[in-house]
């Protein structure tokens, strides 16, 4: 996936994006960007990662289950249900608009407890991040409205870590 246009309109479309990512393959950044050819400000921006082997229901976003997980730039919540879990939204990163860049990191370390997701945006890492990710993952977007836009800027695999320890108020969600 390069680009990402959503044709219909009010339908929930999330797509993976190529390649799958395994345990044991090191540090991945995907940079990503949402417009909206309408030159309006609509929402459902969300970028995330999946299961790589799940597929994919029809009106499905990242986060709605336990195979995924979801970075809402709406409203800057993250998205993880996990069994009878009472609060889905998590609060504490910052929305991002259209036009924006918006970035997942991911460590797949080897070892599952050493695997982890972090997000940056509007030039900080943000607070909330995840430990414990599935071996297989792919990242994925989800676009709603007509002719709004994910372009894949760019992905790259890194020789180390650049998210940040010491970002105020963290919290790091067990996947």
């Amino acid at each position: 996936l390069a680009r990402l246009i959503q044709l219909s309109d009010q339908k929930r479309n999330t797509v993976s994006i190529s390649p799958e990512l395994q345990a044991g393959i090191g540090v991945v950044q995907v940079v990503v960007r949402f417009d909206d050819a309408k030159g309006e400000n609509r929402a459902y921006r969300w970028l995330g990662v999946i299961f790589s082997r799940y597929a994919i229901p029809d009106s499905y976003y990242p986060g709605q289950d336990a195979a995924s997980a979801g970075y809402c730039g709406s409203d800057g919540s993250i998205v993880h249900v996990k069994d009878r879990m009472s609060d889905k939204y998590i609060d504490g990163n910052s929305p991002y608009e259209n036009g924006e860049i918006v970035i997942a990191e991911v460590n797949m370390h080897s070892e599952r407890e050493q695997r982890t997701l972090h997000f940056f945006a509007k030039g900080h890492w943000q607070p909330i991040s995840f430990v414990g990710l599935p071996d297989r993952i792919k990242f994925c977007v989800q676009r709603y409205f007509r002719m709004t836009t994910a372009t894949v800027v760019q992905m790259l695999q890194l020789p180390a870590p650049t998210a940040v320890s010491d970002v105020p108020n963290a919290r790091v969600i067990p996947w």
